[in-house]
């Protein structure tokens, strides 16, 4: 047996009708039978047959990719197209082969029985995630609304709908109308589509009602305004002072001087603060003449404001009275007799500031007193 790369012994001998040999490395071998002694004869030749010994190569398949789920029912047959190491022989031959994430290794033989390694590699798609957080869950119309997206899983692009349109723009959405806004997020891969929801209330911005000012009551100043439906309560400020919350819709600016100026400013309070600039506006108290002549006696009216009625206060004794009630410019607007509860019904005067005159029997004023009348 001749062959430089052969390791072993190049003369072995034997005893028996065969002998088995081991070839270490690749190669074309010459293996000869130079003699045979059976003990009575002896012969001596050269019989010779060549022998090629080839290294079966490791076959490494493409790396492949399989959703996260579905790797026990991976489909080896995509590999029967494939023969990495040129050995003739395609795809995965062992059929019983369990496949899991990560290096998959299988160990076959060709056709002339020489052992070689099979190589695949699965990688793992996960499933796709999306998790649409919005910063708010109301918002005011004309706002945007930023997203929080947690998405998991490989995927192009993530689709917003609002109200069943599409939404260009993933980052923050623009809400031009009032209302309930549904919106959906979207995203999909080859393992599926996942989704999640979200629901906004888009609230109008509430503006400022227009603030009338009544300077006709001398040493005072009355502001009031409509009502305005769904709001807190009103923030008022004035001549930059501390602000007042108020929940009636007006409010008395009191010991005022003749012309003297109050600046005012004045807004809805909301608790979803979706509210317009502040008003500002100035008022000037006036000194107006026309009751001057009566000399007020500091009766004590309650309510004051008031809306349906007003009471005269009840310690104050009167008999058989009558009562006059005058309008600021002097003007005689209601009268008539107190009864015993001391009670007048107003409900019938305008808004305004009022002169309430006391009269009895003998006809001479007792005492006079002002209220206001709100709507």
């Amino acid at each position: 047996m001749s062959g430089g790369p052969y390791t072993e012994d190049i003369s072995p001998f034997t005893e028996e009708n065969n002998i088995e040999l081991t070839f270490n490395n690749a190669g074309v071998y010459s293996v000869c039978l130079d003699l045979v002694d059976n003990g009575c004869a002896t012969w001596a030749g050269n019989l010779c047959r060549t022998v090629t010994i080839t290294n079966a190569e490791v076959e490494l398949f493409d790396t492949i990719s399989v959703c996260e789920d579905m790797i026990s029912d991976f489909d080896v047959t995509i590999l029967n197209d494939q023969d990495p190491n040129g050995n003739g022989i395609f795809g995965w031959t062992d059929s019983d082969f369990e496949f899991t994430f990560g290096e998959n290794l299988s160990i076959t033989s060709d056709s002339i029985f020489c052992a070689f390694e099979q190589h695949l590699f699965i990688t793992q798609i996960d499933n796709p995630e999306i998790s649409l957080n919005p910063n708010a869950d109301s918002l005011c119309i004309g706002d945007t609304l930023k997203f929080g997206l947690v998405t998991n899983g490989d995927y192009d692009n993530v689709t917003l709908t609002i109200n069943s349109i599409t939404q260009t723009d993933s980052l923050g959405i623009l809400f031009p109308e009032v209302g309930e806004q549904h919106i959906i997020a979207t995203i999909s891969n080859a393992c599926g589509i996942s989704t999640d929801e979200a629901t906004i209330q888009v609230l109008d911005t509430i503006s400022s009602p227009e603030v009338l000012c009544d300077t006709s009551n001398v040493g005072s100043i009355i502001l009031s305004w409509p009502e305005v439906d769904d709001v807190q309560g009103y923030w008022l400020s004035i001549n930059g002072g501390s602000s007042v919350v108020l929940t009636d819709s007006f409010y008395v600016i009191e010991d005022l001087g003749s012309g003297e100026v109050v600046n005012v400013e004045f807004n809805v309070l909301d608790s979803k603060k979706c509210v317009g600039s502040s008003s500002m506006f100035t008022c000037v108290a006036q000194t107006i003449v026309g009751v001057q002549e009566f000399e007020t006696n500091d009766i004590r009216i309650i309510p004051n404001p008031a809306f349906g009625h007003i009471t005269i206060d009840g310690e104050i004794a009167l008999t058989n009275a009558s009562f006059l009630i005058y309008s600021i410019d002097g003007e005689l607007q209601l009268s008539g007799d107190l009864d015993a509860t001391n009670k007048i019904n107003v409900l019938n005067l305008s808004p305004g500031l009022y002169v309430i005159a006391l009269h009895e029997s003998e006809g001479e004023i007792k005492r006079i007193g002002q209220f206001v009348k709100m709507k």
